[in-house]
């Protein structure tokens, strides 16, 4: 009886270790589902954020390039106006030229 007894009682013991395992093991399972759902959510966040700023980057690489292409408008514009400027100095210059010969011939002519 007593042999009966211990292994009775050893018999307990290791079923109650067993159902501690059990539970151990069940809390570890729902502990690392836990973690593995919250990492899984800040990756699916940090790849939402990184979309996002790639949208934007891309946005303002696209308005920098609008730019750079205004900017060389500008200096073609630039380049234009004093090309223009320098025509009309020019045109003056023959229009002056050509009032004072045309005094000169009047006077000449009266």
């Amino acid at each position: 009886r007593r042999v009966a007894a211990e292994l009775q009682e050893e018999s307990d013991k290791l079923t109650q270790k067993g159902d501690r395992d059990r539970l151990e093991k069940d809390e570890l399972r729902q502990e690392l589902d836990a973690k593995e759902d919250q990492y899984l959510r800040s990756i699916e966040q940090e790849r939402r954020t990184r979309e996002d700023v790639e949208a934007v980057l891309t946005d303002v690489t696209t308005e920098l390039d609008r730019y750079r292409v205004d900017y060389k408008s500008i200096e073609e514009l630039q380049k234009e106006n004093a090309t223009l400027v320098d025509k009309i100095r020019r045109q003056e210059a023959y229009l002056k030229r050509k009032l004072e010969r045309e005094k000169v011939s009047r006077a000449s002519m009266k």
